[in-house]
């Protein structure tokens, strides 16, 4: 299991914040290049996983569809993560599922019903996109992440309906077992901690946007 610290960055640009990781005195280097992220999150009907977010439930599941690269719509190497929180610490599970088209949504939805790991009823609720810069600390024992440019749309009704968040979001991400030294790279890090959940925020942005 491990910890996700998020902060949501309201004041800055994604490229200031970036360039604070940049000046880290840990060294934090880029891991990756830069890419865009697409998740369909599931429900069910009366918006459980919403609804154990918002109140603060301490266990719970997030069930989610991602795939990579600049085709949101027709859906290549999609796998289903299966996001378990206890608290602050968590796991994520990860399945295969055929590609499909958003169209095709149902398709995709019946898959995930037929895997033994869904055992509740589920519905698409929210199509989410965004960028994603990846850093690491030399050892690679912290991992950071900086979200940008969100968008929302629903997964249903994708050409109307879709709003965006200019705000940017960075995650701290790091094995349970490295939490009694992970104060080295927080202390530097001039922000605060916030709680965040794109689908929560992303439920909220759809239905204040119509």
């Amino acid at each position: 299991m491990r910890y996700e610290r998020k902060y949501r960055i309201e004041h800055l640009k994604w490229w200031q914040v970036e360039q604070l990781i940049k000046l880290h005195p840990a060294g934090l280097y880029r891991l990756y290049p830069d890419r865009s992220i697409h998740n369909i999150y599931f429900d069910t009907l009366g918006l459980t996983t919403f609804n154990e977010n918002v109140i603060g439930i301490a266990d719970r599941k997030k069930f989610r569809v991602r795939w990579y690269g600049d085709n949101v719509y027709n859906i290549q190497n999609p796998k289903l993560e299966i996001k378990i929180k206890t608290n602050q610490l968590g796991v994520k599970e990860s399945f295969s599922i055929p590609a499909f088209s958003l169209q095709e949504i149902d398709q995709a939805t019946q898959s995930i019903q037929n895997l033994k790991q869904v055992q509740t009823s589920l519905e698409p609720k929210l199509l989410n996109s965004y960028t994603r810069s990846y850093y690491s600390s030399p050892d690679q024992k912290f991992r950071l992440t900086i979200d940008r440019d969100m968008k929302y749309q629903h997964p249903n009704n994708f050409i109307n309906y879709h709003a965006h968040d200019n705000d940017t979001i960075l995650e701290v991400k790091y094995d349970r077992e490295y939490d009694d030294v992970s104060e080295y790279i927080f202390q530097h890090l001039p922000f605060r901690q916030t709680k965040n959940s794109k689908y929560v925020k992303g439920l909220f942005a759809l239905h204040s946007s119509h």
